[in-house]
């Protein structure tokens, strides 16, 4: 999943690309509004993080301008801001924000809401390289191939899938998941399952720590 964070101040930059990286996520940053415009448009990324004032474009007006854009439309927008006022939250959800964060951050707060904004169930259809991942149809796709899929197999795969490449602990899967699952063993069905429809290639076992996702 990638993520645009646009924000004039370099610490600040530099401290949530740090941070959101390392959650597994793809990060790009700019540093003004017009150039957050810009990159918005080259990479259509998944989550925009926008601070409100900065300079050549506030971060209201690079909203106005990636909703008009169909192509962004499934962007996601989160603003930070120290400013706080309800005229100004306002008018960031009239815009289309989906979410306000207020400035000073706390890393482990942003990085829930990310994961809220990002994970909610939504009927989107998430594609990484030949794999895509269809909500309202409880299915996925390899190679255009569809694979129906129960409710559990398609909890694990949305959560592997929007963070390729990155491991997930078992005690992760098993007690801060919806899986509602109680034990490795369960785990390890549920993952032979999945393996079993759509082959032994994409979810790889880290031994003595968990399973990862990769393309």
């Amino acid at each position: 999943m990638k993520i645009l964070i646009v924000d004039d101040e370099h610490d600040i930059l530099e401290f949530l690309s740090y941070n959101i990286k390392k959650e597994g996520f793809d990060v790009v940053t700019a540093d003004n509004g017009k150039r957050g415009y810009y990159l918005a448009k080259k990479h259509i990324p998944n989550l925009i993080i926008l601070d409100v004032m900065m300079p050549q474009m506030d971060g209201f007006e690079v909203c106005k301008k990636i909703r008009e854009k169909d192509e962004l439309k499934k962007s996601k927008i989160i603003f930070l801001s120290a400013k706080s006022d309800e005229e100004t939250i306002e008018k960031a959800y009239k815009l289309g924000a989906i979410d306000f964060v207020n400035k000073p951050i706390k890393p482990k707060l942003l990085i829930s809401r990310i994961e809220s904004v990002l994970y909610e169930n939504t009927d989107e259809k998430f594609k990484v390289g030949n794999i895509e991942l269809n909500h309202e149809l409880k299915s996925i796709y390899v190679d255009d191939i569809k694979y129906s899929l129960k409710n559990d197999e398609f909890i694990l795969l949305k959560i592997l899938i929007l963070k390729p490449g990155q491991v997930f602990s078992v005690d992760y899967l098993i007690n801060k998941t919806l899986l509602g699952l109680s034990n490795t063993n369960e785990l390890y069905s549920l993952v032979q399952r999945i393996r079993e429809k759509i082959g032994r290639n994409y979810i790889k076992t880290i031994k003595g720590i968990g399973y990862k996702f990769e393309i």
